[in-house]
């Protein structure tokens, strides 16, 4: 993830509200929000087209000002829960991954502000990929890693 700066998290929420994905898209989640919108348009098939077209006829009432609003019927809001809460926790989802990117700008910013260099990857002696820090092996080659606090705990015990 290429972040340069820190993204405003209400802004993500307000951008997701009207348009589901369109918060992710503003914090460059292009995979995500083409998930979410893919799952709106999987969930509209679990409602029914009357109520679907009972929508649409509100918004085009509404945003062409030629007919009253009052003379649409009023979709059943029940009927259409599978895209509401779908395009809900989309809102919830947008929420939490700014946060979580933030956190990591500001861990890479703190760690800048240390002289650490937080795109440091630590590679395996043998086959020279990345390794995960956590595991005592390579998962690419298998190699047996060991790592300095390691070493200095068996060089401890007798």
């Amino acid at each position: 993830m290429d972040q340069r700066k820190e993204k405003r998290t209400w802004l993500a929420v307000a951008l997701a509200i009207p348009v589901v994905g369109l918060g992710h898209l503003y914090l460059r989640r292009w995979m995500r929000a083409a998930g979410w919108l893919l799952l709106v348009i999987g969930s509209s098939m679990f409602v029914p087209a009357e109520e679907i077209n009972a929508l649409n006829a509100g918004w085009e009432a509404m945003l062409s000002g030629s007919g009253s609003v009052a003379s649409v019927p009023a979709p059943n809001f029940v009927a259409l829960a599978p895209i509401i809460v779908v395009g809900f926790l989309s809102i919830v989802d947008a929420y939490l991954v700014a946060r979580n990117q933030n956190a990591e700008y500001r861990a890479q910013q703190a760690a800048l502000a240390a002289g650490e260099d937080p795109s440091a990857e630590i590679e395996c002696p043998v086959c020279g990929r990345p390794v995960d820090p956590e595991l005592d092996f390579c998962h690419w080659c298998t190699t047996k890693l060991e790592w300095p606090d390691q070493e200095t705990e068996h060089a401890d015990q007798p």
